[in-house]
């Protein structure tokens, strides 16, 4: 007697799959995400190293009294770059915040796929456990009925 085979066995596979692709798929998201997480905090500290030079440079250069005109120039000038690095520091770490945020969205997405997946592959399962009770009921009436032909 040939055994029977689980009818939807190729989706029961194909959904085991998709869950430990979504499983990867999380972990990737979060690794990800905590990449991002560094970055940001990364370009937060370079711009508040930025600012507190420029502040103590300013603090230096209001301490320093009279000055030849030339040098408060240099001054101001050296002020202008520092407003314009400030301002690239700012915009980069905008970037990284939006970094962040997408990267925050799409953990969020990797779980709601995990659990779709997850949920997918329990409904083939419970299918599968009531296929193999179905089975198991029929064989232990053909069981049975040949002990009740036997028994005559």
């Amino acid at each position: 007697m040939k055994p029977e085979v689980y009818p939807l066995q190729a989706a029961r596979e194909l959904r085991e799959r998709a869950v430990e692709a979504a499983q990867q798929a999380l972990a990737q998201a979060v690794r990800d995400l905590e990449g991002a997480r560094a970055a940001e905090a990364e370009a937060a500290d370079a711009l508040r190293a930025h600012q507190d030079e420029t502040q103590r440079f300013r603090a230096r250069d209001t301490a320093a009294g009279a000055r030849s005109m030339a040098e408060v120039l240099r001054g101001q000038a050296y002020l202008e770059r520092r407003r314009s690095e400030e301002a690239a520091l700012t915009e980069g770490l905008d970037v990284r915040r939006r970094e962040v945020d997408a990267a925050g969205r799409a953990v969020e997405e990797a779980r709601a796929a995990l659990a779709s997946a997850r949920a997918e592959h329990e409904a083939v399962e419970k299918h599968h456990a009531g296929w193999l009770a179905e089975r198991r009921k029929r064989r232990l009436a053909r069981e049975e009925e040949e002990a009740e032909e036997r028994r005559r």
